[in-house]
């Protein structure tokens, strides 16, 4: 295995067997960490690399809606 660059993420396994990658988005100005979950690391990797900035833009459109309605 080769190592990721600089904010590519990274893949460990949890202690209840699971894997886990997590990886960091920038959200309204601040770096946040998510996380993705697999059984195995062969399915965790691609979800990783194929993860989309407009799946969490779409995520994150229902919470944006509550926090603007508070302001």
């Amino acid at each position: 295995m080769t190592r990721r660059g600089a904010g590519e993420g990274h893949i460990y396994r949890r202690n209840d067997g699971r894997w886990e990658a997590k990886y960091r988005v920038v959200v309204q100005g601040r770096s946040v960490r998510r996380a993705i979950y697999a059984k195995t690391r062969d399915e965790v990797a691609p979800k990783l690399r194929g993860r989309s900035p407009i799946v969490i833009e779409v995520w994150l459109s229902p919470m944006r809606a509550r926090q603007s309605k508070h302001s």
